[in-house]
Formats: C-alpha cells, structure tokens, sequence
C-alpha cells in the first residue's frame, strides 16, 4: 500500500507542476517565459536505486535505450533558456529517451 500510496502523491505533484507551469505562463507574459521540464530516468544519486546494478551497456525498455544523463537535462534547461525557445511559453518539455512512446517508466 505504500508504494501505491507514493505514487499517487507524485502523479498529483506532477500534475500540479504542470498546471502551474501553464497558469505562471499567462500570468507572467509577456514579460516572463515560464516553461517547465520532465525528466525520465537519469542517472542520479536521487535515483540511484532504480538503476543501480544495470549492466553499464544494458538496453533500458524505451526508445534511446540507455539511461538519462544529468548533460541530458541541462542541455534541454540551456535550451528553453536561450533566445532559440523565445516563442515557448507555458510548456512542458519531456526529455525522457521515449520513455514515454514505449510504455516504460
């Protein structure tokens, strides 16, 4: 029960963080570019117990087949911070590997 539990609490946080990325987004332009970003599963020490003990080389079930890397996320963050996002506005970027087309995590 208490991982079900836990789940829930992060879906509801995410939807959350969604919903507010968009209403930050009207309120705030045009002055202010508010964009939020997903990550899939990266190799962190957060995260470290959902990947600990892969193969280096093992092929993870979604489209890029590998892990999420921290340079992963910071290029999308560098990204949406840079003039070539300067039309993006109240969007949330999945950077996940096709975690998400491939049913996976």
């Amino acid at each position: 029960m208490k991982v079900a539990r836990s789940r829930h609490v992060y879906g509801t946080t995410k939807a959350a963080l969604i919903h507010q990325t968009k209403h930050l987004a009207g309120e705030l332009a045009p002055a202010v570019r508010v964009n939020a970003i997903a990550p899939g599963l990266v190799k962190t020490e957060f995260a470290r117990m959902l990947w600990e003990g892969a193969e280096p080389d093992a092929k993870y079930p979604w489209a890029l087949e590998r892990l999420g890397e921290p340079q992963d996320i910071a290029d999308a963050a560098l990204f949406l911070a840079s003039d070539l996002a300067s039309w993006i506005t109240g969007e949330v970027l999945v950077v996940d590997g096709g975690a998400m087309i491939k049913g996976g995590i």
